[in-house]
């Protein structure tokens, strides 16, 4: 097989694979599943048990993708998912504590290599240019399909909520399929320990730029996911649903849901010029301070009114897994880069993982208040650290990088 020929091969496996991986039919009701199953307080702390589980596989899961290969990672992830959306059929606290274990494995080993096995499949064939370009129509084709996924899994939800995971048991094993199709893009041999590649890694994180996007990584992983994971139970409020019949809301999650994927992939039709017209750091920061005022009027107000502002992180979640790898991956050697965005997001998970074990509590209300501290407070660090000069001169670079 020619090398034009794998690579356009590989462009369309990745394709399809994105789409399965955002066939996401659990993510609007999977917080009121948990709640059903083992009540808000226990659904927070799976959920932390999720992020630290994050904390101890991302970075060797980066190190596996840099050293091993994108493909075999890729793989790695649609097996342990297959096997986690099994364990959620389950139910109970302890096969849903495993459930969680495993969609943990996944996201490690996904995180960084997905983009990364983009980048190298681009940049194999001298075209890394086009890197951001393709990446934002790959993710479009991801955040639609997590759209109409969503609805379908509130509507299935609402007949029974394990009938979500069904679903996405069957989009894992297309997931699966489609990774078998994958051919490892060509590397430069490489031999480093793993802690070598760490002092590495230690070094680039010391780089005015790339210290400021790891940080807002951090901050866009509280921001996004406080927004994002307490929005049914809100809705369920909103709604005056009682707590322990959340079925209810699924239908209207789902839509939610949808609405924020659809939003965020219509936006990334403009991500380029708004990048190239204000420069990525104006464009990130404005979009965390969207989704932290969503926080705080989560806590301010129970309305409908409110669902505009929860939709909206769709935009900063598109934006920033569309200009963060593109931005690392030209300033990162190849075998560090699964690595480097590895370790921004353990950093994320990790501080997320703290941010759940303290807002954790049975009355909603309250956990609404702490969690808009919390993103104020965060999105307000991004904004005073993006003003200090030497990373203010490189986000006026990077503008004008591509």
């Amino acid at each position: 097989m020619s090398s034009s020929v794998r690579t356009e091969a590989n462009l369309r496996a990745y394709a399809i694979h994105q789409r399965v991986v955002g066939s996401l039919f659990w993510l609007p009701t999977v917080l009121l599943y948990l709640i059903d199953q083992v009540g808000l307080t226990r659904a927070l702390q799976l959920g932390a048990l999720y992020y630290l589980t994050v904390v101890v596989l991302e970075v060797p899961s980066g190190w596996f993708s840099d050293h091993v290969g994108r493909v075999a990672a890729l793989r790695v992830t649609a097996v342990a998912w297959i096997g986690c959306h099994g364990l959620f059929l389950v139910g109970g606290l302890g096969a849903i504590a495993g459930a969680q274990v495993l969609l943990a494995v996944g996201y490690a080993f996904l995180s960084g290599t997905d983009s990364t096995f983009h980048f190298d499949v681009l940049d194999a064939d001298g075209r890394s240019s086009e890197f951001e370009r393709r990446e934002a129509r790959v993710r479009t084709g991801l955040l639609y399909a997590t759209a109409v996924t969503a609805i379908a899994g509130g509507c299935l939800a609402f007949v029974d909520l394990r009938l979500p995971f069904v679903a996405a048991l069957g989009a894992a094993t297309v997931q699966f399929g489609a990774t078998m199709r994958m051919s490892e893009p060509p590397r430069s041999p490489r031999d480093g320990s793993f802690a070598s590649d760490l002092r590495s890694i230690v070094g680039h994180l010391r780089r005015p730029l790339l210290a400021w996007v790891t940080l807002y990584v951090v901050v866009e992983v509280v921001l996004i996911h406080l927004v994002s994971e307490l929005a049914p139970p809100y809705l369920a409020m909103v709604l005056e649903r009682p707590s322990d019949d959340p079925a209810g809301a699924a239908v209207i999650a789902g839509a939610l849901a949808a609405t924020v994927a659809a939003v965020g992939g219509w936006s990334l039709r403009f991500t380029e010029s708004a990048r190239r017209r204000f420069g990525p750091g104006v464009v990130l920061l404005v979009l965390a301070s969207v989704t932290a005022v969503a926080s705080l009027t989560m806590a301010l107000v129970v309305s409908l009114l409110v669902l505009p502002l929860i939709v909206s992180r769709g935009i900063q979640m598109a934006a920033t897994q569309v200009m963060v790898p593109g931005i690392m991956s030209r300033r990162v050697e190849q075998h560090h880069r699964a690595t480097m965005l590895s370790v921004t997001s353990l950093l994320g998970r990790c501080t997320y993982a703290i941010v759940l074990l303290a807002i954790a509590g049975e009355y909603l209300p309250q956990v609404l208040e702490t969690a808009a501290v919390v993103a104020v407070g965060a999105a307000m660090l991004a904004v005073v650290m993006a003003l200090r000069p030497s990373v203010a001169a490189e986000l006026r670079a990077e503008r004008d990088a591509v």
